[in-house]
């Protein structure tokens, strides 16, 4: 009879084994590779449309909307969520898409977004990152700012010590003008890139305000100071001639003295 119960156990737990084989899902139908063709740069106040292929990873097959669905997440510069939207499926291109009006790239900045893909056993996900410029000629905005705000602070403080160790009263207090008017700038400059405005004038204006006012006030300062420092040279070269002539004359009066 204990036999008996034991080979009934034993049986039983074959039988859960063997169907439980039916339900397992193999290593290749569990990985998924997800790509994402995108730019580097985006137009600002432009349609643009996203596009999404899903593969098998293990045998190349490409994923459709019968077994797999993809949303997709756009976040702005600061980090909030704007977009999370299913994505369609085109059977003509085998891909994933959604297509997002121009309302939403509407500032200048670094975007974040993420595709999600999931089957009824699995999931994947790529992020990638996108600059949205006025125009294609545009440097990447995010990854320059750290440049112009290390260039712009070192102007002020080169401005500051000049307006130091200037002399000249009107060249002094039109150094820490312009040192004043870059921080604002400077400010201007942060700010905007923090909440994604187009500042791209800004950096425009602050270059040909340097050449136009910064350059020549420094190039005017340096001749005023040569100028002054020659007047001087020659002054004091001057005042040491007429101090040997009379020297020379007091000697002469001496001798003359003497021989009398």
């Amino acid at each position: 009879m204990n036999k008996l119960v034991v080979y009934l156990a034993l049986f039983c737990l074959l039988c859960t084994f063997g169907f439980a084989k039916e339900t397992i899902i193999s290593e290749g139908e569990r990985i998924l590779q997800i790509q994402t063709p995108i730019p580097d740069l985006i137009l600002i106040n432009t349609d643009y449309e996203f596009n999404t292929h899903v593969y098998n990873k293990t045998n190349g097959l490409i994923m459709t909307n019968k077994t797999t669905s993809c949303e997709l997440h756009i976040y702005n510069n600061i980090g909030g969520h704007i977009i999370s939207e299913l994505m369609n499926f085109s059977d003509n291109d085998n891909e994933f898409y959604i297509k997002i009006n121009s309302s939403v790239f509407t500032k200048i900045g670094t975007y974040n977004y993420i595709t999600q893909c999931n089957t009824t056993h699995t999931g994947g996900f790529v992020g990638y990152t996108f600059e949205a410029v006025n125009t294609y000629e545009t440097i990447p905005y995010e990854s320059n700012i750290s440049s112009m705000t290390i260039i712009i602070i070192f102007l002020i403080i080169i401005f500051i010590i000049l307006g130091i160790f200037n002399q000249f009263a009107y060249f002094r207090w039109a150094f820490f003008i312009y040192a004043f008017l870059e921080t604002v700038m400077l400010t201007g400059f942060i700010y905007g890139s923090f909440i994604g405005l187009n500042i791209a004038w800004l950096l425009k204006f602050n270059f040909y305000f340097l050449i136009i006012v910064g350059f020549p006030i420094i190039i005017l300062s340096f001749m005023l100071k040569s100028v002054d420092l020659m007047s001087f040279g020659k002054s004091a070269q001057k005042d040491a001639g007429t101090d040997r002539f009379s020297i020379s004359k007091y000697d002469d009066k001496g001798l003359g003295g003497d021989l009398s």
